[in-house]
């Protein structure tokens, strides 16, 4: 018997009803917010901020790591003054939901609620976090948010970079979910409809960023991938795109394009459907693919591990 879990409620709802959301839930509670100063000017979040404060105690925690989740940081320092909060309020990209999962894994606070600013969505769905202890990169058990809130009108002025790296990054689980050992047929429907979604629509939002239904569409597949990943183990994709980013700090998205053909290559001998892959990447072949990520990656740099200071003794640790 398979099962399927989906532990998230997601709501698409404007600003104005998300505001209200959040001030709603924090009624009462004693709130961590995770949210840095920057998005809090740019959503104009000050205002609903004050807000909460007066309807219940908020502890706004506003120095959030970009980049490396350790064992041994100030995480633990905050996760331990965090014990009696009994709502999580993330506010932001990935780096700030999985370090607001982090902070609570230790008492794990009744309701978790993410407010996402991108298309990244594995970290509003998973139930891991890669977290680094001294020279190993390691998953950890993590409970997923209990509701995400997609704001539309943050779709608008995401940057292109930060689209084409989600959209990347996204590309690349629903692959690793599709051959995993553990995948089923629900999730390979999930990874082939995530795929087909990004592989039409990122370019048409390259090419025209005010074409909004192509953004919608990127966190549609975004999200259907992040439902396929979640439910499969994590595979060899997930594992080096995570220990590039931590080892130099590699642009994920891009980290993920780098051996997402290769690895294509070498799975497509146990694929008991190649073509169906194939159709939704709309390739012939694996370099058809490298070609195309090639293309649409030029933006966030060149896709050779040299030129990112990685040599060959890296290559070692990395392993």
């Amino acid at each position: 018997m398979s099962m399927m879990t989906l532990p998230t409620r997601l709501h698409f709802m404007a600003a104005t009803e998300c505001f209200s959301s959040l001030i709603q839930a924090a009624s009462g509670h004693t709130t961590a917010l995770f949210l840095s100063e920057k998005t809090a000017h740019e959503l104009k979040l000050l205002p609903v901020i004050e807000v909460m404060k007066a309807q219940g105690k908020v502890s706004w925690i506003k120095d959030i790591p970009e980049s490396v989740i350790t064992f041994n940081d100030e995480s633990t320092q905050q996760a331990a003054s965090l014990a009696d909060h009994d709502l999580f309020i993330a506010i932001g990209s990935f780096a700030v939901l999985d370090y607001a999962k982090r902070c609570s894994s230790n008492h794990e606070p009744p309701i978790k609620i993410a407010v996402l600013t991108g298309i990244d969505a594995l970290s509003v769905l998973s139930t891991r976090i890669a977290v680094q202890d001294h020279d190993t990169i390691a998953l950890v058990d993590a409970k997923a948010y209990d509701h995400a809130y997609f704001v539309t009108e943050t779709l608008r002025r995401l940057p292109l970079s930060d689209l084409l790296s989600d959209s990347l990054k996204a590309l690349a689980l629903a692959s690793d979910a599709y051959w995993s050992k553990s995948s089923t047929k629900v999730t390979q429907v999930w990874s082939l409809q995530a795929i087909r979604m990004l592989v039409k629509n990122l370019p048409i939002s390259l090419k025209n960023p005010d074409v909004y239904q192509a953004r919608q569409q990127l966190l549609y597949g975004s999200l259907m991938s992040a439902m396929a990943v979640s439910n499969t183990l994590p595979g060899a994709l997930s594992a080096v795109s995570t220990s590039l980013f931590y080892q130099v700090h590699l642009d994920q998205g891009l980290g993920s394009a780098l051996i997402l053909p290769d690895l294509l290559r070498i799975n497509l001998s146990v694929l008991a459907n190649p073509e169906g892959l194939y159709d939704a990447f709309n390739i012939n072949n694996p370099e058809d693919l490298r070609n195309w990520l090639e293309t649409v990656s030029v933006s966030l740099g060149s896709m050779k591990l040299t030129d990112h200071g990685l040599s060959e003794t890296d290559l070692h640790k990395l392993v």
